[in-house]
């Protein structure tokens, strides 16, 4: 159960984020997650074709989406001087 305390006051449900280095994004842990998000269809403005391409590419190179999280952590923190919370 997650409770975050505010002020002595105990809120239920509320929880603290994890460090950048160890969080991943929700619900995308490889590429199955990948091929059955709309939104990377939606990103391509629903070309399958290059969505396959991409896919293929990620999987060929053993690319995972938390692996593509990770990369852009680390180039936002030496591009913009973003400190790790």
């Amino acid at each position: 159960m997650c409770q975050v305390f505010f002020c002595g006051i105990g809120v239920q449900h509320r929880c603290l984020a994890v460090r950048l280095p160890s969080a991943h994004p929700h619900g995308m842990s490889d590429i199955s997650d990948l091929i059955q998000s709309t939104e990377v269809y939606e990103c391509f403005d629903g070309n399958a074709v290059e969505v396959e391409i991409m896919l293929d590419y990620l999987g060929t190179q053993h690319i995972s989406p938390r692996h593509i999280y990770n990369e852009v952590n680390l180039s936002l923190l030496y591009s913009k001087n973003v400190p790790f919370v």
